[in-house]
């Protein structure tokens, strides 16, 4: 079965409608969820990335949702869709502003 969510790159920015981890979770509900959180900024977080392709290879039969997580500053935006259009990174990217990402960590820190 193929993946729909891997095929394309979906960029979610400020304007868009999820406003929290929950409404993103309920998008996909029924899929699993892989969700990298990273920054252009952090080498071991993109040294990471180039494993993706290979890792979406492996599970290409699974409906699995590739999701991530952009923690640059707000003054980033441009470096952050230039690595992923560069490095082909198909899949659902969530940038927020600061204020918006806040209470993603705190949602993920307390659901942890």
């Amino acid at each position: 079965m193929a993946n729909k969510h891997n095929k394309q790159i979906r960029l979610i920015e400020d304007d868009q409608p999820i406003s929290s981890i929950d409404d993103l979770i309920a998008e996909l509900k029924g899929k699993v969820v892989y969700l990298d959180v990273w920054g252009t900024w952090c080498g071991p977080c993109k040294f990471e990335l180039k494993y993706t392709p290979e890792l979406k290879k492996r599970y290409m039969d699974k409906d699995i949702a590739f999701v991530y997580l952009d923690m640059d500053e707000d003054h980033r935006d441009q470096d952050w869709k230039d690595f992923i259009r560069v490095n082909n990174l198909t899949g659902i990217h969530l940038r927020k502003n600061r204020k918006q990402i806040e209470p993603f960590w705190k949602e993920l820190l307390l659901n942890a």
